[in-house]
């Protein structure tokens, strides 16, 4: 498997720790999707909040994962670090309506095979509309993306992905649990052509606040990739179990493990990967 390949196998793995991790303070917020840390927000919350609000975010997480060259063999164990900058802002246009723009810079830093890391530079615009606090959110949105190889400087791959999707939460156990699901269509065109792609991505998740400052969470996503400018086509089950600490109001620690199953029409494309995570998050 080349890099873009396992580039595009392993920013799943990112996304899917963000959304495990993403619990706001006061375990009213949650992320269902790529989208922003907004994505899933304000349900059953009943007391206004202000038009603009601004946020940041300082990650670090370190994985250890049994098939770094997902070749499809667990031959091939290596430890990675994630760190990750962050910040957006959310604005409130009223009608339901809301705006969100992140920016994002990170990075995979792996310990055995170095020429594999990498860094990466995504921005995401985003538009929704909730027309009632606890109907579905409805939007589109846009993310361009570059990511570099730190081995030799040159060009992985670049992209812009435009989206639309609906996700929807509801909180029950006296509002100690929720459970949240989304799905979401993206169109992804990109350099070099060969990782042009649609893709088909369904979530479902479940957030339990088990004592004070602590939640568990698993969610599931299943996402269907069609390629356009070559033959393949990928069916990729993503599995997530995630425990949450809030330490303080701006710091939380989140022990994650994952498992991916990818089947792809090309053999090289095709592989089972199994990973853990302990990761320390700062917002500001």
């Amino acid at each position: 498997m080349n890099t873009r390949h396992f580039l595009l196998s392993i920013v799943p793995l990112l996304s899917g720790f963000a959304a495990a991790t993403a619990v706001a303070g006061d375990g009213k917020s949650f992320s269902t999707s790529q989208q922003s840390t907004t994505s899933v927000e304000d349900l059953g919350v009943i007391e206004e909040e202000a038009a603009v609000k601004f946020r940041g975010d300082v990650s670090t997480v370190g994985t250890y994962t049994s098939n770094a060259k997902l070749t499809g063999n667990h031959a091939s164990g290596d430890f990675l670090f994630f760190p990750t900058v962050e910040g957006g802002v959310n604005a409130k246009l009223g009608k339901g309506f809301t705006f969100d723009l992140d920016a994002k810079i990170e990075s995979a830093v792996y310990s055995r095979f170095d020429e594999r890391s990498f860094i990466g530079y995504s921005a995401t615009t985003t538009l929704d509309w909730r027309p009632k606090p606890n109907l579905p959110r409805i939007y589109i949105g846009a993310e361009p993306y570059r990511y570099d190889s730190y081995d030799n400087g040159g060009l992985i791959s670049q992209a812009i992905g435009l989206t639309a999707g609906t996700d929807w939460g509801f909180g029950f156990n006296n509002g100690n649990t929720l459970a949240f699901f989304g799905y979401s269509f993206t169109h992804y065109y990109a350099d070099p052509g060969i990782d042009t792609l649609s893709q088909n991505r369904v979530l479902a998740g479940i957030t339990h606040h088990i004592a004070p400052k602590l939640y568990g969470q698993l969610i599931y996503a299943f996402q269907h990739s069609n390629y356009d400018e070559v033959s393949r086509r990928d069916l990729r089950h993503i599995a997530i179990v995630n425990l949450s600490y809030q330490i303080n109001a701006h710091l939380f620690t989140t022990l994650s493990g994952n498992f991916v199953d990818n089947d792809s029409t090309q053999l090289r494309a095709s592989y089972q990967s199994a990973g853990a995570s302990l990761g320390l998050t700062w917002q500001f």
